[in-house]
């Protein structure tokens, strides 16, 4: 199992690097910047992963729409 260490917490992904290939650098550091300071690892790691799939759906969106 991969796991995704984050300021405050340890969030599980199997494949963090398949993850990532839809984002650029700058998002990734806006999606650190915005878990930067989250308090509860249960409720972060929430937040996080929908941020995640809500950015990754609007790409995919915008990629089908051009």
């Amino acid at each position: 199992m991969t796991y995704l260490i984050c300021i405050n917490s340890i969030i599980e992904i199997g494949r963090v690097r398949d993850f990532f290939l839809d984002f650029n650098l700058p998002e990734i550091i806006n999606i650190f910047a915005f878990f930067q300071n989250k308090r509860s690892v249960i409720y972060s790691r929430k937040v996080f992963l929908a941020y995640l799939l809500k950015k990754k759906l609007l790409k995919t969106k915008n990629s089908i729409d051009e």
